[in-house]
């Protein structure tokens, strides 16, 4: 007896359409994942005016008003792919400087648009001692057991949600940190 005869036509036709369809389906979540993923983020070979759109107009003139002279650094850790300080509290109009810490062994795509092009404006991004890169940015990519410094004043009130992805198939299914911008505090509680 043949092994073609053991092999129901029928029944191979089918096998090979529905694995057909399946392996069609995840290349191209695959394809559009990648494209997305590649699109988000700014690191140290990115080009500062590639992610001008969208930002803040105001943008320059806010953060060369800042008086960046005794500004104290905000660390951020990420570790075992988890952000600390999950919630984060800034002041309108105040400038920062934020030091971001990948202590894990794979890279980290801390994304949000709407926190870095529309509530904040950004006034550098510093990998490691690489020269700080101007401009605002959709998102940072932090490599694994690195530092990125990002200089910035918070101009909008409210809560902005950041999403922390280590690889393009990972897919959100909340806010990794949460920052909050509230209005600047008066009397000696500001000091």
């Amino acid at each position: 007896m043949k092994i073609r005869n053991l092999i129901q036509p029928k029944k191979l036709k089918t096998l090979r359409s529905m694995l057909g369809r399946r392996l069609g389906r995840l290349f191209a979540v695959v394809s559009v994942t990648s494209i997305i993923a590649a699109c988000t983020t700014v690191n140290e070979t990115s080009h500062a005016d590639s992610y001008q759109k969208g930002c803040m107009t105001e943008r320059a003139d806010i953060v060369d008003a800042a008086n960046w002279d005794n500004v104290q650094s905000n660390r951020v850790t990420i570790i075992n792919g988890e952000i600390r300080p999950m919630v984060s509290h800034y002041e309108e109009n105040r400038p920062y400087i934020i030091q971001v810490r990948n202590a894990d062994r794979v890279n980290h795509d801390l994304w949000s648009p709407e926190f870095f092009k529309q509530a904040v404006a950004v006034d550098s991004v510093q990998f490691g001692d690489k020269a700080a890169t101007k401009g605002c940015v959709n998102g940072i990519r932090v490599k694994a057991r690195s530092i990125v410094t990002i200089r910035l004043v918070p101009v909008w009130e409210g809560r902005y949600e950041i999403f922390n992805s280590s690889s393009f198939l990972h897919t959100p299914t909340g806010p990794d940190a949460v920052i909050y911008i509230v209005p600047p505090r008066i009397g000696t509680a500001s000091k």
